[in-house]
């Protein structure tokens, strides 16, 4: 009976190994493409059907230890809500399952997010200047709304382009005639007013 799982976070696509039942030794495996759509509901097999042979797999257990921490949330009917604590990544039923899944997810990418952070802290307590944030890292301050603070000293680093220099000194070169335009007395007949 397929194992149902509440994915609260960004899509899983992984490969899971198992143990062929007719190989001559261990190293015989087959692979089952795990696919955990982003918040989204998913069901994992129990038994693989490998030619006239059926193999128990223990997929539910190796997506609930390594994905649980990220917001994958098994759900287990036959559970009493009592008998789960805290730590487990199982739920009774779907609206627990996105609840949990949900927090585990914040959690997640605050963890990541708070990591990066204390790095770049640490870079500018040394005098230097904090890496920049890729690949996930990047999307999990992205998420939480968290600006890079390598980009405000990258920023303030990068010398002014020739281009946005010429625009500040025009723009200062107007405010400075509009000023001085404002303090300079016209006449009546047009002789003292400039053009």
């Amino acid at each position: 009976m397929p194992v149902r799982f509440f994915n609260a976070g960004d899509r899983i696509s992984e490969a899971m190994l198992f143990t062929l039942p007719d190989g001559h030794d261990i190293h015989c495996q087959a692979r089952w493409m795990l696919d955990a759509p982003a918040a989204e509901f998913f069901t994992v097999p129990t038994e693989m059907q490998i030619g006239s042979a059926r193999v128990m797999v223990r997929f539910a257990d190796d997506i609930e230890r390594k994905f649980g921490h990220r917001g994958v949330i098994r759900i287990d009917k036959n559970l009493d809500a009592q008998q789960i604590n805290e730590d487990q990544a199982v739920a009774t039923n779907e609206a627990e399952a996105r609840k949990k899944g949900e927090a585990r997810w914040r959690d997640y990418l605050k963890k990541v997010v708070q990591t990066y952070l204390d790095e770049a802290d640490q870079a500018r307590s040394a005098g230097g200047a904090p890496r920049r944030p890729g690949g996930f890292t990047r999307r999990a301050m992205q998420l939480l709304g968290v600006s890079d603070p390598s980009e405000r000293v990258f920023e303030a680093a990068a010398p002014e382009s020739k281009v946005a220099k010429l625009e500040r000194e025009l723009e200062e070169m107007k405010q400075l005639l509009m000023a001085r335009g404002a303090q300079l007395p016209l006449e009546e007949n047009g002789k003292g007013a400039r053009r």
